[in-house]
């Protein structure tokens, strides 16, 4: 699997150039199409708008002097339906984090229900800071074994193929640590507010705290071949070498997180410590349309992340 495609959402803010650049040079490194939607305030019978033409010679601009074809579309109608509905014809939607702010309704919900709705990989482009490189260097997978989780490192596999490191990261709560001490190893690395190890322990259902994501915080659960639990630490390593089949080297890291710290928290500190420029995250939430209930980890990412975020569910 590869990008052949790849859609980007447009507003008239400013971010959109950054926005432009993100898509255009992900297109460049996989010889993708990329095709811009702008969400035009005007009405149909007023032609487009000043803004809207500013932003469409903008793109026009980048894909004349860049190795890619591109294409144009401005619509009139909810340009978050419009999204999900474009996306299902393309390999990878890029937003901005605030490409509804502004809009009716919550900016979070909006975006979020976009995630939850698309059918396909969401890269969230940050508010803040400039994207001068392609994001995918280097790769920290939050990784938690659960569905949505397998879902987005399954969807990041031509980015991570063409990643320089990755690395599956998953936290479980501070308090399990004393529960397993005596499955402990010898050595491990410490932090200042998370403990890394080198290998991962069970976390059952009945220690989860009300509201947190199965896997940030502990293993999802499931039948082995001879019947047995699933622990985390064997979900992670049928990871590893179903990458390792793809021609993906990676490695994993159990982080204990510290007592109160919140999971979404953590995996951007890690990120940031780390040197990540690109997130992997599994989309958390449900409901319907636009009232989608969304996970701690996953609304923190969307309320806070520094680096780009590639969401899938």
């Amino acid at each position: 699997m590869d990008l052949a495609s790849i859609l980007v959402y447009l507003d008239s803010s400013r971010r959109s150039h950054q926005h432009i650049a993100a898509s255009v040079v992900l297109a460049s490194a996989f010889d993708a199409h990329v095709h811009a939607l702008h969400a035009d305030p005007a009405t149909p019978h007023d032609g487009p708008s000043s803004d809207a033409e500013v932003v469409r010679r903008a793109f026009l601009g980048v894909i004349e002097d860049a190795p890619v074809e591109g294409s144009w579309h401005a619509t009139h109608g909810d340009p978050a339906q419009r999204l999900v509905h474009e996306s299902r014809a393309v390999d990878l939607l890029v937003l901005g984090q605030h490409t509804f702010l502004g809009k009716e309704g919550d900016n979070l919900a909006a975006l979020g229900s976009c995630i939850l709705a698309a059918g396909r990989p969401v890269l969230v482009i940050p508010a803040h800071g400039w994207i001068r490189e392609r994001p995918g260097r280097a790769v920290l997978v939050a990784w938690n074994g659960s569905r949505e989780s397998t879902r987005a490192l399954r969807d990041s596999l031509p980015l991570l193929r063409r990643a320089g490191s990755v690395q599956l990261v998953h936290f479980r709560e501070h308090s399990a640590r004393n529960r397993y001490a005596d499955h402990q190893p010898a050595h491990h690395e410490t932090h200042p507010t998370t403990h890394y190890e080198t290998h991962t322990e069970a976390h059952t259902e009945a220690h989860r705290p009300a509201g947190h994501e199965r896997g940030f915080a502990d293993p999802a659960p499931g039948p082995a071949d001879n019947g047995t639990r699933v622990t985390q630490g064997t979900s992670v390593q049928y990871a590893l070498a179903w990458l390792a089949r793809h021609g993906v080297t990676a490695r994993a890291l159990t982080c204990a997180l510290g007592a109160g710290q919140d999971a979404g928290d953590a995996i951007l500190s890690h990120a940031s410590d780390t040197g990540a420029d690109l997130i992997v995250s599994g989309a958390y939430g449900h409901g319907p349309w636009r009232e989608a209930v969304f996970g701690g980890v996953t609304r923190t990412l969307l309320r806070a992340m520094t680096v780009p975020v590639l969401f899938s569910h």
